[in-house]
């Protein structure tokens, strides 16, 4: 009987996202320090940013792994205690501040410098992204991709939906071939192509950079989502972090490796509830819940609080 705690990446966040936390002492203290360090009001993004400001990775990344931990902090003062965490792609980082890989302010540090990094590499007007295709699996998605070279399967989600990432101008072609076969695919709120080939530049300046950080050994299981496995050497972690900028997602297995260490119940933390019904897809047999739909009730139908 475990819990597993689910953090959310780039792409979940919306407008508003902390609303309804700003009333906890533990979650507002939590964005206060975030502003504090960064030197960025991120009230004042959250509260008046538009959509476009919310889609920018310098921005987003750090904003997303505060309100991620502020709700987690809110969660621990109501005595939730998980023995797993699994993040989704940026998720990750928030998924080791929660076990203690790192510190806050080092997560905060590094997804900032990440996000700056990826808009440096590719620049903010490059065009490009991801789109989620429907109802495949991925050896089918592969067969698909053999006549668009230039793009690369970038999560693979659920067995039946795969996500593609490239440039903007490669992206229309795939969709435009995939409407003429029937098959679904949504554009993703994301404003650059991670875990593809054009982060591969980024990779030797992201490791130098992690050499100023201090990674420890994770209090919890801490699973890899681009590995699927669980990682329980700080140095690891941070090696892995660089090979997962051009390396795709693999959240199905993710979710089956921590089932596989006795998880039963999963809560999602963090803004949406895009990983909760993802996970009720890939594991049915077990119970999954978003923090952000079904708010602080949830917490009595867990059976992991003390």
């Amino acid at each position: 009987m475990m819990l597993t705690l689910l953090f959310p990446g780039q792409g979940s966040q919306y407008p508003g996202m902390h609303q309804k936390w700003l009333e906890y002492k533990s979650f507002s203290s939590t964005l206060e320090e975030a502003s504090d360090h960064l030197k960025l009001n991120l009230s004042s993004l959250l509260e008046e940013g538009s959509s476009e400001q919310l889609q920018q990775t310098s921005l987003t990344q750090p904003l997303i792994l505060t309100v991620s931990y502020g709700i987690l902090r809110v969660l621990k003062a109501e005595g939730v205690k998980e023995g797993a965490v699994l993040g989704h792609s940026l998720g990750s980082y928030t998924a080791m501040v929660a076990s203690g890989a790192i510190s806050f302010k080092d997560g905060l540090s590094i997804t900032r410098k990440r996000g700056e990094m990826v808009e440096e590499l590719l620049g903010r007007d490059f065009e490009g992204g991801l789109v989620a295709v429907m109802g495949l699996e991925e050896v089918s998605v592969r067969e698909i991709l053999n006549s668009h070279p230039l793009l690369d399967i970038t999560n693979v989600n659920a067995q039946d939906q795969v996500v593609v990432g490239g440039k903007e101008e490669d992206i229309t072609c795939l969709m435009v071939e995939l409407k003429e076969k029937r098959i679904r695919a949504v554009k993703l709120p994301v404003s650059h192509p991670f875990h593809t080939r054009y982060l591969k530049k980024m990779v030797p300046l992201f490791a130098e950079f992690l050499t100023g950080f201090s990674f420890h050994t994770p209090a919890v299981y801490y699973i890899s989502p681009s590995l699927a496995q669980v990682l329980t050497e700080g140095e690891t972690i941070k090696k892995v972090l660089t090979q997962e900028l051009t390396t795709p997602v693999r959240f199905t297995d993710s979710l089956r490796k921590v089932r596989e260490l006795g998880a039963n119940c999963f809560l999602e933390v963090g803004p949406r509830d895009v990983l909760s019904r993802l996970t009720k897809r890939v594991l049915p047999e077990v119970r999954a819940f978003s923090i952000d739909v079904e708010g602080l009730e949830v917490l009595g139908r867990l059976g992991h609080v003390s």
